[in-house]
C-alpha cells in the first residue's frame, strides 16, 4: 500500500513500525479498544495519527513542517526538508488532518513509498496480532 494513502489503524501501525524498537501489538476489540498497543508498563495504546500526545513528539523530533492548504480542497500538507533540498523541492504529503499528513510524511521518509501491511490489517476483522521475532501470530 502507498504510504501516502495510509489512514487509521494501518497508518498507526506503520508509524510504530517506522519508529522501531518493540513491534506493535494489535489487540482484539472484544478485550480492549481497537488500536495499536506497545508493551511498556502494561499495554499502552498508541494513536499518533489522531493524538498530539503521540504524534506531536514525532513531528518535533523529525522536524516535520505542516501547513493548512486552502486552494482546491481544504486539507493539510506536511514535508520533511532534507539537507540537500530547498523547501520547494521537499515533497508535500497531503492528509485530511495535520497529524495524518505528518504521519504519512514520516512513514514515506522512514519506510519508502510502499509498504506491505500484515494480512490482519488488510482484513480489518476482529483480531489479536502479536509480533514475535519475524513472524506474526493471529489468535482469537
Amino acid at each position: 500500500m502507498k504510504t501516502t494513502e495510509l489512514i487509521g489503524l494501518s497508518l498507526n501501525w506503520a508509524v510504530e513500525s517506522a519508529l522501531g524498537g518493540r513491534e506493535p501489538i494489535l489487540i482484539n476489540p472484544k478485550h480492549m479498544p481497537k488500536g495499536i498497543y506497545r508493551k511498556g508498563a502494561g499495554l499502552v495504546r498508541r494513536n499518533p495519527s489522531a493524538s498530539d500526545k503521540d504524534g506531536g513528539p514525532i513531528i518535533d523530533a523529525f522536524h516535520i513542517g505542516t501547513q493548512y492548504l486552502t486552494y482546491g480542497r481544504q486539507h493539510w500538507g506536511a514535508r520533511i526538508q532534507l539537507p540537500n533540498e530547498t523547501y520547494d523541492q521537499a515533497k508535500l504529503i497531503l492528509g485530511p488532518t495535520r497529524l495524518i499528513a505528518a504521519m504519512r510524511c514520516f512513514c514515506l521518509h522512514q519506510l519508502g513509498e510502499e509498504i506491505e501491511l500484515p494480512q490482519v490489517l488488510k482484513d480489518d476483522d476482529e483480531f489479536v496480532l502479536i509480533r514475535t521475532d519475524s513472524t506474526f501470530h493471529e489468535e482469537d
